[in-house]
C-alpha cells in the first residue's frame, strides 16, 4: 500500500511539473493580453480577471471554475474574528518543543486508522492546529461552533526525481480548518477528507498557474492582486518533513529545527510543523494585533494536544474491546 501511494505521489507531482512548464510558455502572452485590455478599460481587476481566465481556459477548461473561486472568494470567508484584524507590522514569535514526537503522532494516525481509511500524521497535527484555535476562541469568548476559520497550505509539487535547485516549486490550497468540531477524531477525519479532495482536484493546477502569472505583473497591481487574494484566508499553516539524520553547521551539531513562515497580503498568522530528529516542533509566528498574546495560543496547542492524546488513544482501545 505504501508503495502504491508513493507511486501515486510521484505520478501527481509529475503531471504538476508539466502543467508548470506548459504555463511558463502560455503565461506571459495571455497575461499580457488580459492586462493590456484591462487596462484599456480603466479597470485593473478587469485585466487581472480577463489575463488569468484567458491563460487558464487555454491550458484547460475546467480549472476556470477553481480559478474563479480562489480569485473573488466565492467560498465561505473567514468570520470576522481577531485574525482579521489590520496589520500593524509588529509580530511576535514562539516555539513549542518537546511535545511532539513523530513516533507519538504516528501512532494517533493509527489508531483512528481503519482497514478502509488509513489517516496520516499530517491529518493528525493540523487537526491539533484546527483544536487549538477551538480553544483560543473559546478563551477569546468567540463561538467556535459558529466560526470560519481557513489557512493556505503550501504543497510540494517538485518532481522526487528532479534536480535539487535553489527553487520554490510549490502551489497552494485553501483549507477550512475544522474548529467547529469538538472531537478531536472528527476534526481528524475532516482534514483528511478535505487534503485528499484538493490533493486530488484542479485547485493545485490552479494555483500554480496563478503564482506563475503573478510573475510577470508589475510590482504594484501583483501586491494588490496578493492582497484581494489573500482575503479568503486567515493564516497559514506548514508542515514540512526534514530527512532523519542528523545535521550539522560549521561543525556543529544542529540539535533543533524551528521554522516561521512567510506571509502575504492581510495574513499576519503562520503555524509551522517541523519534524526533525524523530521530534516535531512547532513554530508560531502572529501581528501583534491578531494575536495579541502568543503565549496564551502556545498553552492552547499544549492543552490540545494533551487532550488529543488522550481521546485518540481512548479510541484505540475501545476499537481493540469491540
Amino acid at each position: 500500500a505504501m508503495v502504491a501511494a508513493k507511486g501515486t505521489q510521484r505520478h501527481r507531482r509529475s503531471k504538476a511539473a508539466k502543467w508548470l512548464k506548459l504555463g511558463k510558455m502560455v503565461c506571459p502572452v495571455l497575461v499580457g493580453v488580459g492586462v493590456g485590455y484591462g487596462l484599456l478599460q480603466l479597470s485593473l481587476l478587469t485585466s487581472l480577471a480577463l489575463g488569468v481566465s484567458l491563460m487558464v481556459a487555454v491550458v484547460w477548461g475546467r480549472p476556470l471554475i477553481q480559478m474563479t473561486a480562489m480569485m473573488t472568494g466565492i467560498r465561505r470567508p473567514d468570520s470576522k474574528t481577531p485574525l482579521t484584524n489590520a496589520l500593524s507590522g509588529k509580530k511576535t514569535v514562539g516555539v513549542i518543543g518537546d511535545m511532539i514526537t513523530v513516533a507519538s503522532a504516528k501512532a494517533l494516525a493509527e489508531a483512528v486508522s481503519t482497514k478502509e481509511r488509513r489517516y496520516t500524521i499530517n491529518d493528525v497535527l493540523v487537526g491539533m492546529v484546527g483544536g487549538a484555535f477551538r480553544r483560543y476562541f473559546k478563551d477569546l469568548g468567540i463561538n467556535p461552533d459558529k466560526t470560519t476559520l481557513s489557512c493556505v497550505v503550501p504543497i510540494n509539487i517538485r518532481h522526487p526525481r528532479a534536480e535539487v535547485r535553489a527553487e520554490n516549486q510549490f502551489t497552494l490550497v485553501f483549507a477550512h480548518l475544522p474548529v467547529h468540531l469538538e472531537r478531536a477524531i472528527d476534526r481528524v477525519r475532516y482534514m483528511h477528507s478535505r487534503m485528499t479532495d484538493l490533493k486530488n482536484g484542479f485547485e493545485p493546477i490552479a494555483g500554480i498557474l496563478f503564482i506563475k502569472a503573478l510573475s510577470y505583473l508589475p510590482q504594484s497591481l501583483m501586491e494588490s492582486v496578493v492582497r484581494f487574494y489573500c482575503r479568503r484566508a486567515s493564516m497559514v499553516v506548514t508542515n514540512v518533513n526534514i530527512r532523519d539524520y542528523p545535521m550539522r553547521f560549521a561543525g556543529n551539531l544542529i540539535t533543533d529545527i524551528y521554522g516561521w513562515v512567510p506571509s502575504a497580503g492581510g495574513i499576519g498568522v503562520g503555524v509551522s510543523l517541523i519534524s526533525y530528529l524523530g521530534k516535531l516542533n512547532v513554530g508560531l509566528i502572529a501581528d501583534n494585533t491578531q494575536v495579541p498574546n502568543l503565549p496564551k495560543l502556545a498553552d492552547c496547542f499544549r492543552q490540545e494536544w494533551k487532550a488529543m492524546s488522550t481521546e485518540l488513544a481512548g479510541s484505540k482501545a475501545s476499537k481493540a474491546s469491540h
